[in-house]
């Protein structure tokens, strides 16, 4: 059952008077007032069409013919949407695509009159241009495309594309099955899709029928529905009818799910029969057939509705404003038991003439080529460019035009490099010496430099050259090359030595000078300002002071040099001791060593006399003075140049120590015996401590003085102390550092 049919119509006008009734009709009945137009015909079909071929983003803008009279109606449709009522379209399209646009005008008591045209956006290719290597040598020309031979290899990858509109096709639902069932509801869908964009309906006459094939066995329990995409619904069929059949039912056996025969029903505003369904079960538009149950059968005959299209309950009107495209639903309400049925096939069937024709159009390149517009390309073919960029990026367009018209532009990034550039550090040759050097001190380019020479030097640098022009090569990572040369001259600028020094040492004159020529032709005579006899390299038996050399080669390249030899010191002796006092019974002393060397030397010997006769070679010895006497201890150090340094110290071992205290004294004034002073031999004096005390021993005297006696004048009063007997506590180290303390009494008599 073919729900839709594929609408191409062409209307050729011309302009044509009508004697009778004065109506025009005028060809062409569009005219574009900016944009140019064309006439092909299909390549399969033949047919002929006036087409307007836009860029995205262009506007087109159209006018009906200026001979139409005021009194005429206008309707610009675009795919089926009414897009003016004015006699002018305009419209900025920016997607890839096609449309049709429709102008119908109605001139006041004449016919209709059409025409249509098919608008074609070409799309925007996707254009990839490679250019491999992207990287070139500055000021080389290159040339970039498609031929073998091109420096750069390029490929222009350009994607444009065909468009197709949605074809319009025989919709059908699947087959449905109605089981029985009280008040359940079952629904079928089909999708329309071939509409324009928007489209909506607009006359309710466009809707011819919606069309079922069907059989059910109990017409009287049925509701029928018809709900559009945008969710109005109208009500086809309403429970009517009683037991009257649709098709030739399987009546009698609920439960069998036996399939019978369809027959086809529709609704329509225009309907083959003056009225409803239940109009006609009353008038008896029905006919007798067979039922088809094996099983258990009520009824062996029914009356079956004839095949027919019917009004609908409800009014299509309903669906005016309603989109066409999306979802059609069905919707059957079985709302009695013991009876089924099917749904075969439904369908609505449109007027065709509000439908989209399928088209179709291909968009594709007509012409490629570079734009010259860079001021770096020297020359240009239909398929290359050649260039000769400086450093830098720089940009190169290309341009596509497409069979619209339409110009698309694509740039290709080329990146020259720096140039290569050498800055060569010369050192030229003195004296026939062959020390030349050239170092080319390479920047720019892309590193990874090869170097060739025209001898068989390679690298950056070449050395040990004698005067001459040296030609060099210089090639980087990326292949650029560059070429050039450098000389050295030999110039006379004097003999250049290396020398070795030793300087002298505690004014031994030990220092010496050896020269070691860098350049110049031996054999070589040297002058020395402290010897008329000396002419060797080497001077040596030099004291401190400044030594002025002349030198002369044997190709007469002179040379002077002044060297100074210096002074080093000797080492420094000295040492530190525990005690310079002790006691010949215990007479040990410690000797710490302190001696330090110069700089650069080394101390190698320590030599210890200890003034008895006895000596050690240790760094830091111990020596025991057991003979009372004074000994003066002397340390002489030696570095490795031999040179020396003494320093000495006393001793002095003494006896052990002694004390002597007086029994009494008087201190009466009488310049005899005023104070009481004992006498302690052989301490060390700064530890001495003594005091005197009384019979009830408070404190009467002190003093840290082994030289200052008691004068009898009490500390704690600070008068003369009564005749009495006196005790006395003294303390001191002795050199044998120990510390000692003794006590006794004595009488004070006045």
């Amino acid at each position: 059952m073919n729900k839709y049919l594929l609408l191409f119509f062409t209307i050729l006008f011309s302009l044509t008077i009508n004697a009778q009734d004065g109506c025009v009709e005028i060809s062409p009945l569009i005219v574009s007032t900016s944009n140019s137009d064309i006439t092909e015909a299909h390549p399969t079909t033949g047919e002929i069409h006036r087409y307007f071929d836009l860029c995205a983003g262009e506007t087109l803008s159209l006018q009906s013919a200026p001979e139409l009279s005021e009194n005429t109606s206008f309707e610009w449709l675009l795919d089926g949407v009414i897009e003016s009522n004015n006699d002018e379209f305009e419209e900025t399209f920016d997607d890839f695509g096609g449309h049709i646009l429709t102008l119908t005008t109605t001139e006041e008591g004449c016919d209709s009159y059409s025409e249509q045209v098919r608008i074609r956006i070409g799309t925007e290719p996707v254009i990839n241009l490679i250019a491999e290597p992207s990287t070139v040598c500055p000021g080389i020309v290159s040339s970039i495309g498609s031929d073998v031979n091109s420096d750069l290899s390029f490929t222009a990858d350009i994607e444009t594309g065909g468009w197709e509109s949605f074809p319009c096709q025989d919709e059908f639902a699947e087959e449905t099955y109605l089981p029985d069932g009280s008040g359940v509801s079952y629904e079928t869908s089909i999708t329309l899709d071939c509409f324009g964009e928007d489209q909506i309906l607009t006359n309710v006459n466009d809707i011819i029928s919606v069309d079922i094939n069907m059989e059910h066995s109990y017409m009287g329990d049925l509701d029928i529905y018809l709900t559009s995409p945008n969710g109005v619904q109208v009500t086809l069929f309403e429970q009517a009818g009683s037991s009257t059949w649709l098709g030739q039912a399987t009546d009698g056996d609920a439960s069998q799910e036996l399939v019978g025969i369809g027959a086809d029903y529709g609704w329509s505003m225009n309907p083959e029969y003056d009225g409803t369904m239940a109009a006609a079960i009353t008038a008896g538009n029905t006919v007798e057939l067979d039922n088809l149950n094996t099983g258990e059968v009520f009824n062996l005959t029914g009356q079956s509705l004839i095949s027919s299209t019917y009004l609908p309950v409800g009014d299509f009107n309903d669906f005016v404003g309603t989109s066409l495209n999306g979802n059609w639903t069905i919707t059957v309400t079985d709302n009695l038991n013991i009876d089924n049925g099917w749904i075969f096939s439904w369908g609505i069937t449109i007027n065709q003439n509000i439908i989209p024709s399928s088209w179709s159009f291909d968009n594709y390149i007509v012409d490629e080529s570079f734009v010259i517009s860079n001021d770096n390309i020297v020359s240009y073919t239909n398929s290359s460019i050649n260039i000769q960029p400086e450093p830098g990026t720089h940009n190169y367009t290309y341009e596509v035009v497409d069979n619209f018209g339409c110009i698309f532009y694509e740039e290709i990034e080329i990146t020259a490099t720096s140039y290569i550039s050498p800055s060569p550090i010369i050192a030229q040759e003195e004296c026939g010496g062959l020390d030349g050097q050239i170092n080319l001190n390479i920047s720019g380019g892309t590193p990874g430099y090869s170097i060739s020479w025209d001898s068989e030097l390679t690298g950056e640098t070449i050395s040990d050259l004698s005067a001459g022009t040296y030609f060099y090569s210089i090639t980087d990572g990326l292949g650029c090359e560059i070429s050039g040369n450098e000389t050295i001259q030999n110039i006379e600028t004097g003999l250049t030595f290396d020398t070795e020094i030793f300087h002298d040492h505690c004014d031994q004159g030990i220092g010496e000078i050896t020269l070691i020529p860098t350049n110049g032709a031996s054999p070589y005579n040297f002058v020395w300002s402290h010897s008329d006899t000396n002419q060797d390299s080497t001077a040596n038996n030099l004291l401190e002071g400044t030594y002025e050399i002349f030198i002369l080669d044997n190709d007469g390249c002179e040379g002077n040099l002044s060297i100074d030899i210096d002074n080093i010191d000797g080492p420094t002796a000295f040492f530190n001791q525990n005690f310079d006092t002790v006691t010949y019974v215990d007479g040990i002393v410690d000797f710490l060593n302190f001696s330090s060397a110069a700089a650069q030397t080394e101390l190698i010997s320590n030599q210890w006399s200890f003034g008895n006769g006895q000596f050690s070679s240790l760094e830091s010895p111990s020596h025991n003075f057991n003979q009372i006497g004074n000994y003066f201890v002397q340390l002489t150090v030696t570095d490795n140049f031999d040179c020396t340094d003494s320093y000495i110290r006393e001793v002095v071992a003494v006896e052990d120590y002694f004390i002597w205290t007086p029994s009494a004294f008087t201190p009466n004034g009488d310049g005899k015996n005023d104070l009481y002073i004992p006498r302690f031999h052989n301490i060390i004096e700064e530890s001495f401590e003594f005091f005197i005390y009384d019979k009830w021993g408070k404190l009467v005297y002190e003093t840290t003085d082994i030289n200052t006696g008691w004068d009898g004048i009490r500390i704690d009063n600070g008068k003369i102390a009564d005749n009495s007997s006196y005790s006395y506590i003294a303390k001191f180290i002795t050199y044998r550092n120990q510390l000692q303390k003794k006590t006794g009494s004595f009488l004070l008599l006045k």
